[in-house]
């Protein structure tokens, strides 16, 4: 009986060992590389001040590349850097930190991809750049302090772009003329850039309106918070009461994120007050 509870025993620590090899990620990557088979990869390092030409090289379909936070920093090289390039579809690149390069991120003729959560700052040309990239989808990153936050070049098309915050860049987004068939960009916090957008190729610049909260924490999703937007939301649903102009031709987000007009609403409140105390005077 013991031996067959022995035997038990091991067959149970046997079947756990496999369990736990097969939890732990192959794919690890603690350097600058080239990934050039499909699959999902781990940074587990941080990279610092790395000299590579190129640090994440991305050859093959279908990667994905998860960083945890961890950093892809170069050494602000004047000459063509890049933290991460992908030359083919299906690229995710997830919560990583990327700084110190010539262009921070470039999918070129990468088609289907995602960037999704990462901070992306302190890179001497683009913080992202996309050429002759569709259909793929920017979200929820942080890009400040670069050259120009995100570019759009050479018939990048179809790509939607949201939930970002796109500050303190010398220019936050801009998008070439080549780009004819519309992106979408919406819900993103366009702020402090020398010139918040530039747009010379086609572009929806907000959604039909949608339930929120948005970037600002507004009721409904619809256009982009910009800084320099002058107009005023009298009637305060959350949007501005006239069209943001896109500079670079004739493109507009016709529902700009706006904060309600705070004296308005103090006058509301007030006039109820006023309303409640002559109601008590006519009681008493």
């Amino acid at each position: 009986m013991n031996e067959k509870i022995f035997i038990l025993s091991i067959i149970m620590m046997y079947f756990l060992i496999l369990q736990n090899v097969s939890a732990t990620p192959t794919n690890i990557i603690t350097s600058c590389t080239t990934i050039d088979k499909s699959g999902d990869y781990y940074l587990t390092e941080d990279i610092l001040d790395s000299n590579a030409y190129i640090c994440i090289k991305i050859t093959a379909n279908n990667v994905s590349l998860y960083c945890d936070g961890h950093i892809i920093d170069g050494i602000d090289k004047s000459t063509a850097t890049y933290g991460i390039y992908s030359y083919n579809n299906n690229t995710l690149i997830h919560n990583c930190t990327i700084s110190d390069w010539k262009q921070g991120i470039k999918y070129f003729n990468a088609n289907s991809g995602h960037v999704l959560n990462n901070k992306i700052y302190s890179n001497i040309k683009n913080g992202i750049i996309l050429v002759g990239s569709s259909h793929n989808k920017i979200a929820y990153n942080e890009i400040y302090d670069n050259d120009v936050g995100l570019r759009f070049e050479a018939s990048s098309n179809n790509n939607e772009i949201n939930d970002n915050r796109i500050m303190n860049n010398n220019k936050g987004i801009s998008i070439t003329v080549g780009c004819t068939n519309p992106n979408i960009i919406y819900n993103n916090y366009i702020s402090g850039n020398g010139i918040n957008v530039e747009d010379k190729g086609s572009t929806f610049w907000n959604t039909p309106i949608l339930p929120g909260p948005n970037i600002i924490g507004g009721l409904n999703i619809s256009g982009n918070y910009f800084s320099d937007y002058e107009g005023i939301d009298a009637d305060g649903n959350g949007f501005g009461d006239t069209p943001y102009n896109i500079l670079g031709g004739s493109n507009q987000d016709i529902n700009p994120l706006a904060i309600p007009e705070v004296p308005t609403i103090f006058l509301s409140i007030g006039m109820m007050f006023l309303s409640l105390i002559k109601m008590k005077r006519k009681i008493n």
